[in-house]
């Protein structure tokens, strides 16, 4: 448990204590086994939000406590969750679920109203308590809790951070009509932003762009724990017979899937793509699955799944498109988290230079020049040309596993983020 030492004044003159800061999580993290109906892409959001609370967690312990709100259960809009109850994302981290509605509309307004009474309530508890410091983390800057974020800033003792995995603004990829409330929505979501007291991103730009003069943390991508315990260094498999290639997550054209279909076009007989996850391309995606016998679409599947079929696999994909506004603002601040246990695989990568994601990481990639079909194939040719070249790069591949558990598990961030979080009431 971490403690912070304070001076504070009593009867007989100032003495130092040893007083235990306290942090609330706010999050729509809730257990995975609640996703089935989920979407791919809140899959990943939920992982990602849950690996936070345990990043949070491993420094704390009980003085973490964990809020839920807004959790997307189902694949098209929100959950029908109107009471209040709680549950475990993992062994050791209970969250409180705050109510919610099925629209967004409904959500955000009821949302804030249910923010604003139980973070008052709660820390009002623990001040009556003597706690003092306090610190609340919201995942992203989004309404409500950040418009709470804003209104609370003022209290003393009270500090607040951002973890943003998303830019704090939205892109402005609509009628004309729609930017321009875009555009003053942003303006505010900017003034809402500016009020945190510090930020934690994995893309840097999502907070120097908005707000470079904030307390910054650098954050690396990482996975739950429930994924770090399922994961293991995969057995190298011979490039013989069939070459098993594997695509996980959403189904956009800005993750590249359609490049990556159209790869299977330039390769040998003996190829073979799997691909699973939903999204807007689904219905591309199956269709193309029906008419070329080198693709294979198996839909949704559970994370433990996908986990266990990258044993299977010899390569891994994950392509980031540019072209167009949304790929490009994605390209910038669209962190991506299923490179985090790609890593963890042991696998050979390949991938695209994508700005959102980490450096660090990009020595243990095989990184194409262009994200097109011809140049994803041309690589993964020359990956796969001879039993040689294949080792060569899985060797490279555990070399980045190794580097990810020594560096890159929210276990192993945890500290920094406790010093983090310290230096804010220094």
């Amino acid at each position: 448990m971490y403690e912070l030492e304070r001076w504070s004044f009593n009867r007989f003159g100032l003495v130092q204590e040893r007083l235990q800061l306290k942090v609330i999580y706010i999050s729509p993290a809730v257990p995975s086994t609640l996703l089935s109906e989920a979407t791919s892409s809140r899959v990943v959001e939920n992982n990602m939000a849950t690996g936070i609370a345990e990043m949070l967690y491993a420094s704390f312990l009980s003085d973490l406590k964990c809020f839920t709100l807004q959790p997307r259960l189902k694949n098209k809009g929100y959950a029908k969750i109107s009471r209040h109850r709680y549950e475990r994302l993992n062994d050791n981290i209970d969250t409180e679920v705050f109510p919610c509605m099925t629209t967004p509309m409904l959500s955000v307004i009821i949302g804030f109203f249910v923010v604003m009474f139980k973070l008052n309530r709660y820390i009002a508890e623990l001040w009556a308590k003597g706690e003092r410091d306090i610190c609340v983390v919201t995942y992203n800057s989004l309404p409500p809790a950040s418009v709470v974020m804003l209104l609370m800033q003022k209290r003393k003792y009270l500090k607040t951070v951002c973890v943003l995995l998303d830019s704090p603004v939205i892109p402005m990829l609509s009628s004309r009509f729609k930017n321009i409330i875009l555009s003053i929505w942003n303006l505010f979501a900017i003034r809402v932003f500016k009020n945190y007291d510090g930020a934690m991103s994995v893309a840097e730009a999502c907070v120097k762009n908005f707000n470079p003069i904030v307390p910054y943390m650098p954050l690396l991508p990482g996975v739950t724990k429930e994924t770090l315990d399922s994961s293991s260094e995969l057995p190298i498999l011979p490039v013989s017979d069939t070459i098993e290639l594997i695509y996980a997550g959403n189904l956009t054209r800005f993750n590249g899937v359609d490049t990556i279909v159209e790869v299977m076009s330039l390769l040998p007989a003996n190829y073979r793509l799997t691909i699973y996850g939903t999204g807007t391309l689904t219905k591309y995606v199956t269709e193309k699955s029906m008419n070329n016998p080198q693709i294979v679409y198996k839909g949704f599947v559970p994370h433990e799944r996908v986990m266990a079929e990258y044993a299977k696999s010899h390569l891994l994909m994950i392509i980031r498109c540019g072209g167009d506004k949304l790929s490009d603002w994605l390209l910038e601040y669209g962190t991506s988290s299923k490179l985090a246990e790609m890593l963890l695989t042991g696998k050979p990568v390949i991938t695209n230079s994508i700005r959102a994601n980490p450096k660090s990481f990009e020595r243990y990639l095989n990184i194409v020049e262009a994200p097109d079909h011809k140049s994803v194939a041309d690589m993964i040719l020359k990956i796969t040309k001879d039993n040689a070249s294949y080792v060569e790069a899985v060797n490279k591949a555990r070399e980045g596993r190794r580097f990810y558990l020594e560096n890159a598990t929210w276990e192993k961030q945890a500290a920094q983020a406790c010093r983090f979080i310290d230096s804010l009431f220094n």
